[in-house]
């Protein structure tokens, strides 16, 4: 199978383990984990994302609404709104719902025309474009949300960059990823529930997600943690989970992250 370099440029790596039959390597420039070999399944098609995340959001919208909730209530401690504020990666719109509640003239994108039809269902509006195709002029946005989306991009240096070039000064770039930093991921390691490598090419950890971010130009402001739930687990395992999670909270090693930072 055909090697993947890391986004710095650098192809040299230490290999870490391999899941699912994917080489998980660190690279030696940057520090960046990635999905080192490149698969051939359709697994970042169109097709892929309309068929398996698009009936995910659907099915869990109830539950994901309080994470969106606490999305936006973080980003409000550095922006208040009203603002334009554009989602991407919406799915269908939870988190842009969420944002409009909360006073924001809020809109997304996403790569599942499924999705974007869903999300226009509820009245939102939602198109089945990239972050490189949006019709925003440069300059115009207040906030823009990814969550969970990094992991899956190729070129997440020019992702970064283009959103950079989307905001205003002052401006909010809110990101929210797996960390592979977290005590779950170094537990698990290939069995890690978050590492999907069939599905996410990069595994960021607070420090290699706060270099990308300054490399093009943003000054990280905050970063907050989370963990999974776990509830279709036994109860005693549960329990011992949510102790985890505590203790992960406190030394700020949660299974997710989530990066707020600002453009000067």
């Amino acid at each position: 199978m055909t090697e993947r370099p890391c986004h710095c440029g650098e192809s040299k790596y230490q290999r870490l383990f391999t899941a699912k039959g994917f080489c998980i390597g660190r690279c030696l420039a940057c520090q960046q984990v990635r999905t080192v070999t490149i698969g051939t399944s359709p697994l970042s098609t169109d097709e892929h994302y309309d068929e398996r995340y698009a009936q995910g959001y659907e099915a869990n919208i109830a539950t994901y609404d309080p994470h969106y909730i606490r999305v936006v209530s973080l980003l409000e401690r550095y922006r208040q709104a009203p603002g334009e504020l554009l989602d991407v990666g919406c799915g269908t719109g939870g988190l842009i719902r969420a944002a409009q509640k909360s006073g924001w003239h809020a809109t997304g994108v996403d790569i599942s025309e499924a999705n974007c039809a869903q999300a226009r269902k509820y009245g939102l509006t939602a198109d089945p474009v990239t972050i490189f195709q949006v019709s925003h002029q440069n300059g115009s946005l207040d906030v823009i949300t990814a969550n969970h989306v990094l992991e899956h991009v190729d070129q997440p240096v020019e992702f970064v960059r283009k959103a950079f070039q989307l905001l205003k000064n002052g401006g909010l770039l809110v990101i929210g990823v797996p960390n592979f930093g977290s005590f779950m991921s170094r537990i698990y390691r290939d069995r890690w529930v978050s590492l999907h490598p069939e599905d996410h090419i990069w595994q960021f950890s607070p420090r290699t997600l706060q270099f990308l971010l300054t490399q093009a130009g943003f000054a990280p402001q905050a970063i907050f943690f989370d963990s999974h739930s776990r509830k279709t687990v036994g109860v005693p395992i549960r329990y011992a989970y949510q102790l985890l999670d505590v203790v992960a909270t406190v030394f700020r090693a949660g299974e997710a992250m989530l990066l707020i930072a600002k453009k000067p």
